[in-house]
């Protein structure tokens, strides 16, 4: 079964505060349709390694919808101009990332 992804401008997401980094890109803490989600911006699209990396983490989160997982809200991928970023849009998970949890297990 093939996912498909619901495509987001810019305009449906209002990004707040950065709450993690990493190498290919930035969390953030954010609103869309008047709920608080993450969205995961993707810096390194212009290498080969980056856009597969962000069509691969879409890939993932089109098939997570179910309300004890991770969900995935759709993605910004159709952008205007080079210097613009893709993103995803995930639920905000409370307790911080699977890592967050770990650590204070």
């Amino acid at each position: 079964k093939i996912q498909v992804h619901r495509e987001l401008s810019l305009k449906d997401v209002q990004i707040h505060s950065q709450i993690a980094s990493g190498g290919c890109g930035s969390i953030h803490k954010a609103t869309y349709n008047g709920t608080s989600v993450a969205v995961k911006t993707f810096r390194s699209f212009i290498t080969e390694d980056g856009r597969t990396e962000f069509y691969r983490e879409l890939g993932v989160c089109s098939m997570l919808q179910h309300p004890n997982l991770i969900m995935s809200y759709g993605a910004h991928t159709q952008v205007a101009h080079k210097d613009e970023e893709r993103f995803i849009v995930l639920s905000l998970l409370k307790r911080g990332s699977l890592w967050d949890v770990i650590e204070k297990e």
